[in-house]
């Protein structure tokens, strides 16, 4: 995604990758993109919920461990964010 900066901008990615969603409905990378756009708007459940669906479809993904692990660092729930950094 890159250097999305606006929120509108934001948004639209999330509309574009969630249209890419319904074809590639187990696409780790791209839910873990429509993640990294609610971490930047900073709605932390969302992006957490969208994470964990990633880590679901490839469990040893290691960036989105890290981007799962991270939010949960962020949004003080240390104790799952050092579970995950020790994966």
């Amino acid at each position: 995604m890159g250097k999305l900066k606006k929120k509108s901008d934001i948004e639209k990615a999330i509309h574009q990758l969630e249209l890419a969603l319904k074809e590639q409905p187990n696409n780790p990378h791209k839910m873990n993109e429509v993640g990294n756009c609610y971490h930047k708007l900073k709605n932390f459940d969302k992006a957490i919920e969208w994470y964990e669906r990633a880590i679901d479809q490839n469990p040893k993904a290691a960036y989105i461990l890290a981007n799962l692990a991270n939010t949960y660092r962020i949004t003080k729930k240390s104790e799952k964010s050092i579970e995950l950094y020790k994966r």
